[in-house]
């Protein structure tokens, strides 16, 4: 399975991570986590490469300056079809 991920550089936990920020807009880090059954801080990690690759993009919750949400970019969507 991994192979059907190499020519977008990402592995299929993050591929994991893309798919729900896709399915539920706007999710934040503990929601996220919660989801997918991983640590906050893992998902961290996983969030922080997927960002450092342009694939999401973190945005600030405008009800709580301490959280976040997720948003996919747009070059993301031929991913979510594999």
């Amino acid at each position: 399975m991994t192979h059907k991920f190499s020519p977008y550089n990402i592995t299929p936990e993050q591929w994991v991570v893309l798919n729900q920020i896709h399915i539920n807009k706007n999710i934040s880090q503990k929601k996220l986590a919660d989801i997918i059954q991983k640590d906050p801080n893992n998902v961290k990690v996983l969030v922080d490469k997927l960002e450092q690759k342009a694939l999401i993009k973190r945005t600030t919750n405008p009800n709580d300056k301490r959280a976040f949400f997720y948003l996919q970019q747009i070059k993301v969507s031929n991913l979510l079809i594999l």
